[in-house]
């Protein structure tokens, strides 16, 4: 197995139970979106990052 697929299949396990409820993982590219989810999302953050933003670039594509 190469890198790519054991990354993979980690962050897979370790983000199961918010896989497609407010995260989407690609490869090394993780979205977090939120549908009246912010709170919860906040609860699980540690880290700083940006919130509230209105569009997104993800693999390329422009989100909104």
């Amino acid at each position: 197995m190469n890198a790519l697929v054991i990354f993979q299949a980690i962050i897979n396990h370790v983000l199961r139970e918010y896989l497609d409820v407010f995260i989407i993982v690609y490869f090394n590219n993780v979205l977090v979106y939120m549908n009246g989810m912010l709170k919860e999302y906040i609860k699980y953050t540690k880290k700083k990052y940006v919130f509230y933003k209105i569009e997104v670039k993800f693999l390329k594509y422009l989100i909104s």
